[in-house]
C-alpha cells in the first residue's frame, strides 16, 4: 500500500476511522441515563412493530398431533399387512452370487 500511496497511506484508515465516528455519532441511539429495563422495553416495542409471531395454539398443536397419530397408525398398519402377504421391503439389498 505503501508503494502505491507513498505519504498518503494513512488515508483509508482515516476514511474507515471517520465513517465509524459519523456512524455512530449520528444512527446509534443516545443511551446514557437509561436503565437497562426501559432499554428492554424499548427494544421490545420497537422490534415488535415489524416483527410479529403467533406461536401455535392449542388447537393447532392438538390437530397435529391427531394427524401425526394418524398417519404413524395407517404406516403401521401398511407395513403390518406387507409382512403378512411377503412383500414387505425390509431395505436391504440382495448380494448377488458371484459366478
Amino acid at each position: 500500500m505503501t508503494k502505491y500511496l507513498g505519504a498518503y497511506s494513512f488515508v483509508p484508515f482515516a476514511i474507515i476511522l471517520l465513517s465509524s465516528f459519523l456512524f455512530a455519532a449520528f444512527v446509534l441511539p443516545e443511551t446514557q441515563g437509561t436503565t437497562p429495563e426501559e432499554l428492554a422495553a424499548e427494544m421490545t416495542h420497537s422490534l415488535s412493530e415489524s416483527v410479529v409471531y403467533q406461536g401455535p395454539t392449542e388447537d393447532t398443536a392438538v390437530q397435529i398431533d391427531v394427524e401425526w397419530r394418524k398417519a404413524m397408525e395407517q404406516l403401521q398398519r401398511e407395513e403390518e399387512l406387507a409382512q403378512q402377504l411377503g412383500t414387505f421391503d425390509y431395505g436391504f439389498q440382495l448380494i448377488e452370487p458371484k459366478d
